[in-house]
C-alpha cells in the first residue's frame, strides 16, 4: 500500500516535470501544452508492454482525452476575448524583442490583466486539470506489473532530480 501511494505522488511529480523534461529547443517557436496522452507514453517509454496493457492504456487515455477537454471548454470561457488576444500580442512582442520563453510567458501574464473572480476560476481550472492527470496516472499504473510500477518509478525520481539541479541553476 505505501508502495503504491510513493508511486502516485511521484508519477504526479513527474507529470509536472515531464513537459519541462521533454520539451525540445526550438528555434522561434513555442510549442503548445503537451497532451495527458503525451505524458503518459512518456512515463512509459522503455517498459515491454502487454497487448492487453496497451489496450487498457489506450482506453485510459481516450477517457481521460474526453474529460480534459470538456474541462478544457469549461476553463476556455474565463478569459474574454480581449484578454486572450492582448496576451497574444504581448506574447508575439516578446518573441521579437528575442526574450527568451519563461519572459515570453510573463509578458504574456501581465497583458491579461485578469480580476480576482478570473483568478479564482482559472485556480479551480488548474486544480481540476491536475486531478485529472493524477487519476489519469493511478489508472494507468493499475495495468502494470509491480516491476513496470518499479520502472516508472525510477524515471519519476531522474525527472525530479534534472528538475531540481536546472532549479539551482537558474
Amino acid at each position: 500500500m505505501r508502495l503504491v501511494r510513493v508511486v502516485l505522488i511521484l508519477a504526479v511529480a513527474l507529470l509536472m516535470v515531464c513537459p519541462v523534461l521533454a520539451q525540445e529547443k526550438k528555434k522561434g517557436g513555442r510549442r503548445g501544452p503537451q497532451s495527458g496522452a503525451d505524458r503518459v507514453k512518456m512515463l512509459l517509454e522503455g517498459l515491454t508492454l502487454t497487448d492487453e496493457q496497451k489496450t487498457k492504456i489506450a482506453d485510459v487515455n481516450k477517457d481521460f482525452d474526453a474529460k480534459v477537454a470538456e474541462a478544457r471548454k469549461k476553463s476556455d470561457g474565463i478569459l474574454t476575448d480581449d484578454q486572450k488576444k492582448a496576451r497574444a500580442d504581448a506574447e508575439k512582442a516578446a518573441k521579437e524583442a528575442g526574450k527568451s520563453e519563461r519572459e515570453v510567458r510573463a509578458a504574456g501574464r501581465e497583458a491579461l490583466k485578469i480580476t480576482d473572480e478570473q483568478k479564482s476560476k482559472l485556480a479551480a481550472a488548474m486544480k481540476d486539470a491536475f486531478g485529472l492527470d493524477r487519476q489519469r496516472v493511478e489508472k494507468v499504473l493499475e495495468a502494470l506489473t509491480p516491476e513496470q510500477q518499479e520502472q516508472v518509478k525510477k524515471k519519476i525520481e531522474e525527472g525530479k532530480k534534472k528538475r531540481e539541479g536546472k532549479k539551482k541553476d537558474q
